[in-house]
Order: C-alpha cells, then structure tokens, then sequence
C-alpha cells in the first residue's frame, strides 16, 4: 500500500515554479524542489520520474492559474476599453521577474511539443 501524500501535487507544483521564477527553468532540480516544499529529492523523482517531466508538470500548473486568473479578471471587467486595460493590468501583476526570466520559461513552453 502507498503511504499518503503529505503536500498535493498542486502545493508541489507551486513550490517547483517559485523555484523558477526565482533561478529559471534551469534553476529546477529536485534538490532545489525538495528545499522548496519540504520534501525529500527522492520523493519528487518517485512522483515524477525525471526533471523534465517536473518542468512540464510545473509549467501545466502555471497555464492553469493563468486560465484561472485570466477567467476571474475577464468576469470582474466591463466590457469596455478600460475594462481591457483593467484585465491587462489584473493578469500581467504577478510578474516581478525581469522579462530575461519570463523570456526562459516562455523557452521552455516552446520546447515542449504538450506546452506548446
């Protein structure tokens, strides 16, 4: 019997992108990870076998917060030219990175055939 999981894959997966937003795409190992969330290294390649398949993991959470965002803005904004303003200004808030980051992990979106 599998013991149970302590932290779900989405508190994981929020843990594996700060990582990134912080040291980029290439800043993602499985030690960095396990510091992130508490887990043990061997815990994260048990649940996702390799790095890439975490970086994809990752990256798919991300496009989900960001449909999730993006569908909380668009219904919180009239439907007028400020209304769009509002919900360009509402989505791209998140983003302290500098754009040299944003551009690594867009990288990374256009490597992978499922992010694309």
């Amino acid at each position: 019997m599998p013991r149970p999981r302590t932290i779900p894959d989405e508190a994981l997966l929020d843990g594996a992108l700060a990582v990134m937003r912080r040291a980029g795409p290439e800043g993602i190992t499985f030690a960095a990870v396990a510091a992130e969330t508490g887990l043990s290294a061997a815990t994260l390649v048990q649940r996702f076998g390799g790095k890439a398949a975490l970086v994809q993991a990752a990256l798919l959470r991300a496009w989900d917060l960001l449909d999730i965002r993006t569908a909380a803005a668009d219904a919180a904004a009239p439907p007028t030219p400020a209304g769009a303003v509002a919900l360009l200004v509402a989505l791209s808030g998140d983003y302290e990175a500098d754009y040299a980051e944003g551009l690594l992990v867009l990288r990374e979106d256009l490597r992978d055939a499922v992010l694309r």
